[in-house]
């Protein structure tokens, strides 16, 4: 009889060897989901500071063209109130001249709707959508009691 002296594989090695296996992908998969869990936070901030960029740099394009709007639209209001004040320190308004530097303001700032000129008791006279038969009166509204009590109070937007 011959007797092998090389040791034999016990069945207890194999189930050590398969625990080391599972805890080596297990390890390992929890390294690649801890490391991607991390990656992905901060891939979630980098873009949340870039959509807070992009919305502040909007909010800023947007300041800057409305104040520019207002400040085009105030000078030609202002232009309106200047000629209708210099007819009227000649004696009387030209409906036909007011009405068409009107129509002229309104073409070169196509975002307004509309401007008018009222008397000192409310009473639209003139602009646009005012016809002669059918007059309004402005006088119970807000813009014009606080433009009769404050005239130098400026442009009022409504």
């Amino acid at each position: 009889m011959t007797t092998d002296s090389r040791p034999t594989e016990t069945s207890d090695s194999s189930p050590d060897y398969l625990k080391w296996i599972a805890g080596g992908y297990l390890i390992f998969g929890l390294l690649a989901s801890g490391i991607s869990i991390l990656s992905l936070f901060h891939s979630r901030n980098h873009h949340q500071e870039r959509v807070s960029i992009v919305a502040r740099n909007l909010a800023q394009v947007l300041e800057q063209s409305i104040s520019s709007s207002i400040v085009r639209i105030d000078s030609g209001v202002r232009a309106v109130v200047r000629e209708a004040e210099q007819q009227l320190a000649k004696g009387k308004l030209d409906e036909t001249e007011i009405t068409d530097l009107i129509h002229w303001q309104l073409s070169l700032h196509p975002e307004v709707d509309g401007i008018r000129i009222a008397d000192a008791q409310g009473n639209i006279a003139y602009g646009t959508g005012v016809s002669p038969n059918a007059r309004f009166s402005a006088a119970d509204r807000d813009y014009f009691l606080r433009a009769k009590a404050d005239p130098k109070i400026g442009l009022q937007i409504a």
